[in-house]
């Protein structure tokens, strides 16, 4: 694919890193599961793929017009095996890292990491082909001709023509299902008493809600129509990516993005010292960068 762009979910690879590399120390003990594997799993995912342009979006928060709709957005109790301090102090250098090597990243404050991933997808997929790697299922609503998903696990990529064979709903009825079944990464309640199966026969049947509540003739004996229509307007604004940024007027113009135009290898060096980690400063390591830019 020519003029291929290669959106990453910063937090979602942050989140990976954490948990497959755990165990890693420097020689001095520090923890270095992120450090080491965020930069090691990006230069794979360049290398497979060969972009022309990268951009890692990190997540800046819960949005607080979706806390407004549900105030229990994404509220996640806290687990006894993640040091949310070690966290956020590896994923400074991650970012100081990936300004060593040149690769842009971008965040603000109060802004959801899929909102701006959404506004860079449609940016450069008028230019050519987008690759998002994630594995959120959030992203399958976005899935054109020409945006793609990489679910860098399953070592898998989702097309408009193959998303079949990896979810039972369409991309265009993406929202709808997260609708009525709910998500419970995101803690985002459906429609009560209404689980996977009964969604999709929902789907199946009558396409989609918006088909079902403006057809007088439909009626359906386990979802109410009076019910449904409350739950997909505060539903569909805060799963609908697409909607959500019209509706908020979200654009690329106010969010930051944090670049440097060359390699440093100096600084670079002085962050895998103080790691102990020695694999990214070799020349065929940094080569995967520098041919980026």
């Amino acid at each position: 694919m020519k003029n291929k762009t290669l959106i990453i979910d910063g937090n979602n690879i942050l989140h990976r890193s954490y948990h497959q590399y755990k165990n890693m120390r420097s020689s001095d003990g520090i923890p270095s599961s992120i450090v080491f594997g965020f930069p090691y799993i990006l230069q794979s995912l360049i290398k497979l793929h060969k972009p022309e342009k990268v951009m890692v979006v990190f997540d800046g928060g819960r949005d607080k017009a979706r806390l407004k709709l549900l105030p229990d957005y994404k509220k996640r109790d806290k687990k006894a095996d993640f040091d949310y301090e070690d966290f956020l102090k590896q994923k400074k250098d991650v970012e100081r890292i990936l300004e060593c090597l040149g690769i842009p990243f971008s965040y603000k404050k109060g802004l959801e990491a899929d909102d701006i991933i959404w506004l860079y997808a449609r940016r450069y997929s008028r230019e050519g082909q987008v690759v998002i790697v994630s594995t959120d299922k959030d992203f399958v609503q976005l899935i054109d001709k020409n945006i793609s998903l990489w679910n860098p696990w399953k070592n898998e990529r989702i097309t408009h023509l193959n998303y079949h064979k990896h979810y039972p709903f369409s991309p265009e009825q993406c929202v709808d299902y997260l609708t009525l079944d709910g998500d419970v990464s995101d803690n985002i309640p459906g429609y009560k008493g209404v689980g996977e199966k009964t969604a999709l026969k929902f789907l199946n049947e009558y396409g989609s809600i918006d088909n079902y509540l403006n057809d007088d003739k439909l009626s359906d004996k386990k979802i109410k129509k009076d019910v449904l229509v409350e739950l997909y307007k505060k539903n569909k604004l805060i799963i609908d990516i697409k909607l959500f940024c019209k509706t908020t007027k979200l654009f690329l113009k106010d969010i930051p993005v944090f670049k440097k135009d060359k390699i440093n290898k100096k600084e670079l060096a002085l962050i895998c010292s103080d790691y102990s980690i020695r694999m990214f400063n070799q020349d065929d390591f940094i080569l995967t960068f520098k041919r980026l830019l």
